[in-house]
């Protein structure tokens, strides 16, 4: 290519690059593989999902498919990590970790002529030794700081006929629905001919990037030192996580500098239907050291 004679050559990219590039470059540093599927599939599919006859969602069909396999343009990309972790499985990889990001397709009417909605979808789905449904929570809240909005995030208990019941949160920004993370169902997990636990998330790329803040902005080192306490509190088992975190960080306030889970034991020495759960709980002031009379009020009103 020869440039126009005193011209100057402009590029830059699109916020969807930027942000595209971002996400797979933090999921790729936690240690997973971009895969690339394809986008047309069987209208099989939702059977091999869980989906009831009448859960199965409005599909975009091609007018001249290859054959019944690829006749419909895929509205999920579950099917697609499975089928990717299925094919290593079943090739001795001991551990798989693999993502996607690509559209799914929903029809906008029954009509033909008409094009579809093309939903920008990040999948991750893995399977090993060491991974469980807190590794997967993990790994998506790592993209979400990466993204800026994790404190706006909450996993709320969820329901999806791919997932095994009591392993399924559904992802919330604020008030919205973003995805779903969880264990796959055994039952769903043997129509792909795998005998493990496989972890899935799905989650609305498109929502992702509306919602994404990657400004960033200095903030000094601290002057003063931080004061830590620990916290273990007996609950009710069905208390969630957030829940308590919700209460803490209301009641900390400007001098709580970060709250962190870091156990929860249920056992012998817990009341049959409760849960202990513990918190480090970091204090801080910009301006001053704590004084421990200060600390301690505001341990004793979170407490309350």
């Amino acid at each position: 290519m020869t440039l126009m004679e005193n011209s100057i050559a402009r590029a830059s990219r699109t916020q969807k690059q930027i942000l595209t590039d971002l996400a797979k470059e933090t999921l790729v540093g936690m240690g997973l593989f971009e895969t690339v599927t394809y986008s047309f599939t069987s209208p099989n599919v939702y059977k091999s999902l869980g989906f009831k006859k009448d859960e199965y969602p409005a599909v975009v069909r091609i007018a001249n498919p290859l054959g019944e396999d690829q006749s419909i343009m895929r509205t999920t990309l579950i099917p697609s990590m499975l089928e990717v972790l299925s094919r290593n499985y079943n090739r001795r990889i001991a551990d798989c970790r693999i993502f996607e990001i690509a559209n799914i397709y929903l029809p906008k009417s029954n009509s033909i002529d008409e094009l579809p909605n093309e939903i920008p979808t990040l999948a991750i789905g893995e399977y090993g030794d060491e991974i469980d449904f807190y590794t997967l929570k993990g790994q998506v809240e790592v993209l979400f700081d990466v993204f800026g909005i994790l404190d706006n995030i909450k996993f709320v208990p969820g329901v999806h006929p791919s997932f095994h019941p009591g392993r399924t949160a559904k992802v919330m920004f604020d008030q919205e629905e973003i995805g779903v993370i969880g264990e796959i169902h055994p039952r769903i997990a043997e129509n792909y001919e795998l005998e493990i636990r496989i972890l899935i998330g799905e989650l609305n790329f498109e929502k992702l990037m509306k919602f994404a803040n990657i400004k960033r902005k200095y903030k000094p080192l601290p002057k003063y030192p931080a004061v830590t306490r620990d916290l273990a509190i007996v609950v009710d088992k069905n208390i969630l996580a957030s829940q308590i975190e919700e209460i803490i960080v209301k009641t900390g306030g400007e001098l709580l500098e970060e709250a962190e889970l870091f156990d929860v034991y249920e056992g012998n020495q817990i009341a049959e239907g409760y849960k202990s759960m513990a918190y480090s709980l970091r204090f801080r002031a910009a301006d001053r050291t704590l004084k421990d009379e200060e600390v301690n009020d505001l341990l004793n009103n979170i407490i309350a």
